[in-house]
């Protein structure tokens, strides 16, 4: 299903922006992060609102899979010894996230509506990063 998609998607963000905030950075790349952190939180909320609404189940990210992404962006973090490293980072996985959505929004039925305009949110929510992380670089 494709919300359930566009939730393991922003789910997976928040994973990876947790694990970088343990990350020693200046309180201006920690601000745009919890930023960051805030609009994923929003996205995945009206997720489960439009499912609750419509009476279906959606597939959260896993436990091993949260593990497994947690580990993976502090591995790469690790090689990170600067706030631009980091900022080039988030990026990259940025990129991918909008990589991921647009593939998903293209197989959105057109007469959905509210998941279009979700999935169209979280792709903003991406490029919107994109563009905040570049001021660290």
């Amino acid at each position: 299903m494709i919300l359930t998609s566009l939730l393991k998607t922003t789910q997976r963000s928040q994973v990876e922006i947790r694990s970088l905030l343990d990350t020693a950075m200046q309180p201006q790349l920690r601000s745009a992060l919890e930023t960051q952190l805030r609009e994923y939180e929003s996205i995945e909320a009206e997720a489960f609102t439009i499912a609750l609404q419509r009476g279906w189940d959606l597939q959260e990210m896993d436990i091993v899979h949260r593990f497994l992404a947690d580990r993976m962006t502090r591995l790469k973090a690790s090689g990170c010894n600067s706030d631009s490293g980091i900022a080039g980072l988030l990026i990259q996985m940025n990129t991918m996230g909008m990589i991921r959505g647009i593939q998903e929004r293209n197989r959105i039925p057109e007469k959905d509506t509210r998941i279009r305009i979700l999935s169209q949110k979280l792709l903003d929510c991406e490029n919107a990063n994109i563009r905040r992380m570049q001021s660290f670089l």
